[in-house]
């Protein structure tokens, strides 16, 4: 079935975290080609396809998932990367050799 990125919520989450779930809910990944990667089972019953565009950004996401499967995704994805964040401030101290007048990331 072919959803659309708002369906599994990405438009809050990085790429490369939504792609961990996904290697963590089939445990299996194969790169099809320059721009598709394939997450599966090991028995192939459920297939997730997710295709990049150049840039690398995901582009499209077509699946073999049952309408319960996509749901237990959906609530794995929300529980994990949306659910529960605050915002927060670090601090790190670095050294340098060179003088460094300020600097903010």
């Amino acid at each position: 079935m072919k959803r659309t990125i708002k369906d599994y919520n990405l438009d809050n989450i990085k790429n490369s975290e939504f792609l961990q779930i996904l290697l963590t809910y089939t445990s299996r990944a194969q790169q099809i080609s320059e721009t598709q990667q394939r997450f599966h089972t090991e028995d192939n019953k459920k297939i997730i396809d997710v295709h990049f565009d150049l840039e690398g950004k995901i582009s499209g996401i077509s699946d073999n998932l049952s309408q319960e499967d996509f749901d237990e995704l959906k609530k794995k994805i929300q529980s994990i990367l949306i659910d529960g964040q605050v915002e927060k401030i670090g601090q790190s101290i670095c050294f340098s050799h060179e003088k460094i007048t300020g600097s903010y990331c």
